[in-house]
């Protein structure tokens, strides 16, 4: 079943990130030979698509929108529509993530550094305050260094937070390919990463999924 209609809430309008998605995967086609989606009204953007997160567009990941979608086949689905708010999921994202830095840190007492250990209801509301701005990602970017210099995550502030660089990731990803042995990969981070998310596609596709009947071939 695939949901038929998806409208906005509330939320900034996409600041683009909707226009940049049917760009890339286009109106047509796309991930998924039967995807589709087409804007409605400019004020309540109306989407059309298949299942998946294409039928959805970039809807889920901007993490202050409240939106709604409607099945197509409620018979099959049991509900008739479904209301998100994004900024839910994220704090339960955070939790998770608060929850597994902590026990590696637990685990890895000589990784750590003695700064963090802060409850997740300590940091619970700057989090929310932050996921919940319907600002351009630019924006809650710097919000998040802000409050990370502040020490409001920690014991202690960050004087100097360095910018994301993607190029070093890829040039760890492009450097695979001119090693002189196989075995050389093993110090390499990216290979790490690679292997595991590997291996957590299996998990998904092989042992989660078929536990509630949904089998991908």
């Amino acid at each position: 079943m695939r949901s038929d209609t998806i409208n906005l809430i509330n939320g900034d309008p996409l600041t683009g990130a909707l226009d940049r998605f049917l760009a890339k995967f286009g109106t047509e086609g796309g991930l998924l030979k039967n995807f589709r989606t087409r804007l409605i009204s400019t004020a309540a953007e109306d989407l059309s698509g298949a299942l998946g997160h294409g039928a959805v567009a970039t809807f889920p990941d901007q993490p202050y929108l409240e939106w709604a979608y409607h099945y197509e086949m409620p018979d099959q689905a049991g509900i008739d529509s479904v209301e998100r708010q994004n900024a839910n999921d994220y704090m339960e994202g955070a939790s998770a993530l608060h929850e597994m830095f902590r026990n590696f840190a637990k685990r890895r007492e000589q990784l750590a550094d003695g700064t963090g250990g802060l409850d997740f209801e300590a940091v619970t509301a700057i989090i929310r305050s932050i996921v919940t701005k319907g600002i351009p990602r630019d924006e809650r970017i710097a919000e998040w260094k802000k409050a990370i210099s502040l020490g409001q995550f920690s014991k202690e502030g960050e004087e100097i937070i360095p910018d994301y660089d993607h190029a070093e990731w890829r040039g760890q990803t492009n450097l695979l390919a001119t090693l002189e042995k196989p075995e050389m990969a093993s110090g390499i981070p990216v290979y790490h990463f690679h292997h595991a998310a590997a291996m957590h596609r299996d998990y998904v596709l092989r042992e989660l999924l078929p536990q509630y009947g949904i089998y991908v071939i």
